[in-house]
């Protein structure tokens, strides 16, 4: 408490010599003959370049607080360490967890739309896509619920529309070739698996 009212007291002093110092600065600046309006316009100025330089010196601080609690986190992970020259270097946990990162990144999808157009078929698709590739698969369960389609069962979806060429293009991109399968029912049922060469 006695720390709180102190600091309190202790700020507005500062802040009382410091316009005491803008106003003797701004009266010098200013000259002998100025107008009161003319000190007072030069004394905001001085004011607020006084305020602009403090909040960049307390956003400064704030920076290099963030840098030494990162570094301090990442050290106490076991991520990164220090040289004898006190330089940091990755270390083999380190290395790994990048590697790691790097991949889950790659695994983040941007959101696409897709045109789609009326089947008088039924498409059906169904998959079946691994743990460690679930962004993967997240983004796709939510394109083909973007596409209109809806969930049949577990990993089946079905939907009257036609394909993309530029979604299939794109399950081939993201390596899921092997694990999305997806058919068409024609208006005379006949089943047609669709690929990526259509």
């Amino acid at each position: 408490m006695k720390g709180d009212l102190a600091l309190k007291v202790l700020e507005r002093l500062s802040e009382v010599v410091g316009s005491f110092v803008d106003l003797s600065q701004a009266i010098l600046e200013a000259g002998y003959s100025a107008s009161p309006g003319r000190i007072a316009y030069l004394q905001d100025k001085l004011e607020a370049k006084r305020w602009q330089a403090s909040r960049i010196a307390e956003e400064r601080r704030r920076a290099q607080r963030r840098h030494y609690n990162l570094v301090a986190w990442l050290t106490r992970d076991g991520l990164v360490q220090r040289n004898d020259k006190k330089q940091l270097r990755i270390t083999a946990k380190g290395l790994r967890r990048l590697e790691l990162l790097r991949k889950n990144k790659l695994n983040v999808i941007p959101a696409k739309t897709y045109v789609t157009e009326k089947s008088e078929g039924v498409v059906i698709v169904a998959f079946d896509i691994p743990e460690e590739k679930r962004r993967t698969r997240d983004w796709l369960r939510a394109t083909l619920r973007d596409m209109g389609f809806t969930l049949l069962q577990r990993s089946v979806w079905i939907g009257k529309f036609k394909i993309p060429q530029a979604f299939l293009e794109d399950i081939a991109e993201l390596e899921l070739a092997e694990a999305v399968e997806i058919f068409e029912v024609g208006k005379h049922g006949s089943l047609r698996r669709l690929t990526s060469a259509n």
